[in-house]
């Protein structure tokens, strides 16, 4: 890991810049060396690269650094304030150009010149932003880790509110401390603080004593924790073997991160994954042993309900550790086993370092939405003791989140399943009521045939494309039966016509059988004036949409292929069970060239569509999946249980299909084989994931060359972006609503105008090259209250509402001015983005004009649920989905 000490260096009002010779304002760092820690490296920065006499004065800021966009390793880079001695000389010449900037210059230069991040992190500490002790850092070596007998990360309470000017709270415009930035994304608010404060007071006997390790302990095992589990617990909230005491901070935080209803993603994810490194690190050395990492193994399976022999775990353990790549017998440092974990390559950790239940009752607040009126809680209770029921309890595995299976290793001349064979397998559960059951369980029935096919996908163009006069002129070529059907569709233009397809459902809502006109000709079901209309087929060129029935089209092979992937199944063709959301025997070959046959097809439609689309309500508006083809699953059975064409809706997805999740390829080739079948039903906009450069940083291209090898999967990825360079890149429904992936343009992009959408290139394989406006578009983020201070107010204040995106490094982010503007100039009244995990599957933002949706619930470990919108009868309702 590349871990760096920058220093900020300050003389009065005036701060210290590297001068690059391309006029580029750079704050002064050095590179750790592994012989020394950052608060050395901060030194030797002053003195030979900028040859000065300083003072160091503390930490101002640790971050932790991963490429967004383009691939590049990992960086921790703490950051140092130095203040120059007066009447101290130089130390020599500098090797670089260095050039002083008061703080009224720095706000007038641009971003071009010095980074938004650096100018904000300056401004932080002219306005006194906290800083803290030079020893927070010391007991960090060059990766980040704790050395032996070392606090690290965990700092005391006494350290938490030490500023410039001493003790106090953190003011308007500064940084919160990471720890208090983690309890605010966790939702811990002063209300469930005050609980744990109180507890504190009332277990240590009063005010002013501290808590020993006997009250710690009485405490979780109070709320269900093992026992012989609390003193490592205790190790691991202190962070050191011989403290007997625990502060009031230390405990907050670490209440918050054994919460189950904790996220686990983001900063809380860090911090978590940080205490889980901890707390099996029994043997204090700051690496994990391969005997330290079978526990962590074993206790995945346990808290996932998965009963191994030692055996199975002593392998899944050496397949596991495989995936962390150290030499030799070294074991896994703190920084490898964060990269890891972040990358998603080893999977399971959400369910370690929890309590049985939330430690503290929550009230009138959800996780990251803050959006409170939505979500009214219970009455406030005063004592964690109080609190009778749980929240959750152990994370409940979801097939997203699953230890590294092993490896098939079965010869490659066993028996494989073929593709295009795979019919409609499921047999449809029912409930007394006819109501419709989502559990993965299947019961087998005759050898591995399956009673009552699953609903076959119907094209919702059965009757003749929208605007098509439904009496045609006509010709020399057309029958007598021709215009007699063409009679059957209507005698007007704008008039109904017959579908030519009859279709019998459950009472459960999956569709039973599906019967063509042409089939009923002599039953009581059509009368026998019509024998002689339909008695004669017409051709495939005059009713495409028979295609949509037929079994052996590759639309609906895809989407029976799917039914078999979904499902658990007695035996997968080899004589052994196979696993739900598994493949299986299946001749993954043809499975790939089923897919590539629909991304070729694709291309094709999403070309012929225009840039913005144009959808009529009622619409269901989705937002991120990431491979979460589980919940793709839960909303098809909720939203279109029978299909699509019977189910007077559209639907529209807003992009982000792939990365993070294990099944970005079954849920790509799900929403392609039903936008094929349905093409004015379904309809698919980009996302920032649908970039190649995106999906190299993270999962995409590497889940493909798994699942199909290193030459095959590297022709499915490439097929698959084929298909969403040239996807739409928005979509207005009824002209009112605009939805996008990520959030509204620079009005300097097109004039802030929706139809200069149009202009966007049909083949957009660089985005950020070829088209500002869609990379905006599709990477732009509303910025929150919270996170505007003075200097950032007055930036927006200059630039109409928008400033450059600090968070993604990339594009911009708008506020509420912004968007009433970009509303008001286009005719709208509201925004429905995507783009952003929210804890309750959606928020409602900028004076209920903006709303933010989320379709992938426990995204990335986390306990986020999963959201749709349904735009209808002029009213924008959000929906929450039940996934477990």
């Amino acid at each position: 890991m590349d871990s760096q000490a920058q220093v900020v260096v300050r003389d009065q009002e005036r701060f210290l810049f590297l001068e690059t010779p391309s006029k580029k304002l750079l704050l002064p760092s050095s590179r750790v060396k592994a012989d020394e820690d950052f608060a050395a490296a901060a030194h030797r920065c002053i003195t030979e690269t900028l040859c000065m006499n300083c003072g160091l004065q503390g930490v101002v800021k640790i971050q932790h650094q991963t490429g967004k966009i383009v691939r590049h390793t990992e960086k921790l880079v703490v950051t140092f304030l130095a203040e120059k001695l007066a009447g101290q000389p130089n130390l020599g010449a500098p090797s670089m150009a260095l050039k002083w900037v008061s703080l009224s210059e720095l706000r007038g230069l641009s971003s071009f010149v010095v980074d938004t991040a650096v100018r904000l992190l300056v401004q932080s500490v002219h306005s006194g932003a906290a800083i803290y002790p030079v020893s927070l850092v010391e007991c960090l070596d060059v990766q980040g880790a704790r050395k032996s007998g070392g606090g690290g990360m965990r700092r005391r309470e006494s350290e938490m509110g030490v500023g410039r000017e001493g003790q106090g709270e953190p003011g308007v415009g500064e940084e919160l401390p990471l720890e208090d930035q983690m309890l605010e994304q966790s939702g811990y608010t002063n209300h469930e603080l005050s609980q744990i404060s109180e507890e504190y007071r009332q277990r240590c006997g009063g005010e002013g004593e501290t808590m020993n390790q006997e009250q710690f302990t009485k405490l979780l095992t109070s709320l269900g924790y093992p026992l012989e589990r609390c003193p490592q617990c205790f190790r691991t909230l202190t962070g050191s073997a011989d403290s007997n005491q625990i502060s009031l901070k230390e405990l907050s935080v670490g209440l918050c991160a054994l919460d189950p209803s904790t996220p686990h993603g983001g900063l809380s994810a860090q911090f978590r994954c940080q205490f889980i490194f901890s707390f099996y690190n029994t043997s204090r050395t700051g690496t994990l042993s391969f005997s330290e990492f079978r526990e962590m193994v074993r206790d995945i399976c346990a808290g996932k309900r998965v009963e191994l022999s030692d055996e199975e775990v002593d392998q899944s353990a050496h397949d596991n550790w495989k995936i962390f790549e150290v030499p030799g017998d070294e074991g896994i440092p703190l920084a490898r086993f964060l990269f890891v974990v972040g990358q998603l390559k080893f999977r399971g950790t959400s369910v370690l370092f929890r309590l049985p239940r939330s430690p503290v009752l929550k009230t009138a607040r959800t996780q990251q939405t803050r959006v409170r009126e939505l979500s009214p809680g219970p009455g406030v209770v005063t004592s964690l003791s109080g609190v009778a029921t749980p929240i959750s309890g152990v994370a409940t595995p979801t097939p997203g989140d699953q230890l590294k299976e092993q490896a098939d290793k079965s010869p490659k001349t066993e028996k494989k399943v073929s593709f295009a064979g795979l019919g409609p397998t499921v047999k449809e559960e029912e409930d007394g009521k006819g109501g419709m059951e989502v559990g993965r369980g299947r019961e087998e029935v005759d050898g591995g045939k399956r009673e009552g096919e699953e609903a076959m996908n119907i094209d919702p163009n059965e009757t003749l494309p929208a605007g098509m006069p439904a009496v045609r002129v006509r010709g020399e070529d057309d029958s007598e039966e021709d215009a007699a059907l063409g009679a059957l569709s209507g005698l007007e233009g704008d008039g109904f016509s017959i579908a030519t397809h009859f279709v019998k459902v459950r009472r459960s809502g999956a569709v039973a059988d599906v019967t063509t006109l042409w089939d009923l000709v002599g039953t009581e079901m059509v009368s026998g004036s019509l024998d002689n209309v339909l008695a004669s087929r017409p051709g495939f060129d005059r009713l495409p949409s028979l295609n949509a029935f037929d079994k052996q089209s590759k639309s609906n092979e895809m989407v029976s292929g799917l039914r078999y992937f979904e499902h658990a199944l007695r035996d997968n063709g080899r004589g052994q069970p196979k696993p739900a959301f598994s493949w299986g025997a299946v001749d993954m070959d043809s499975v790939a060239r089923c897919f590539m046959e629909l991304c070729s097809k694709a291309v094709d439609i999403f070309s012929s569509e225009p840039r913005l689309l144009e959808v009529s309500s009622p619409t269901y508006v989705l937002g991120d999946l990431h491979g979460n083809f589980h919940d793709l699953l839960c909303f098809e059975k909720v939203l279109w249980r029978m299909g699509p064409i019977l189910t007077p809706a559209s639907f529209l997805f807003l992009g982000d299909y792939v990365d993070r999740g294990l099944h970005g390829f079954e849920v790509v080739a799900y929403i392609f084989a039903q936008k094929l079948l349905m093409p004015s039903k379904f309809m698919l906009i980009r996302g920032n994931h649908e970039i190649r450069a995106v999906q190299e940083t993270f999962s995409y291209k590497t889940e493909c060359i798994e699942k199909f090898g290193p030459e095959l999967g590297l022709e499915v990825w490439e097929a698959t972006n084929k298909a969403f360079d040239t996807m739409p890149i928005a979509a207005v429904i009824d002209k009112k609503v605009f939805c996008v992936h990520g959030g509204i343009p620079l009005p300097t992009l097109g004039d802030g105008l929706i139809s200069s959408i149009a202009e966007v290139p049909v083949n957009l394989s660089d985005p950020m090259e070829q088209s500002l406006l869609a990379w905006d578009i599709m990477w732009n983020d509303p910025i929150r209250s919270c996170e505007i201070d003075d200097v950032i107010e007055q930036q927006l204040d200059e630039n109409c509402g928008f400033i450059d995106n600090f968070a993604r490094g990339t594009a911009h982010m708008f506020n509420s001015v912004a968007l009433e503007q970009f509303l008001k100039r286009n005719g709208l009244s509201h925004v429905i983005r995507a783009h952003e995990c929210m804890a309750a599957g959606f928020q409602l933002q900028q004076n209920g004009r903006l709303l933010t949706v989320f379709s992938s619930s426990h995204y990335c470990g986390a306990t986020n649920e999963a959201a749709c919108v349904l735009v209808h009868n002029r009213k924008i309702r959000t929906i929450r989905l039940d996934t477990t």
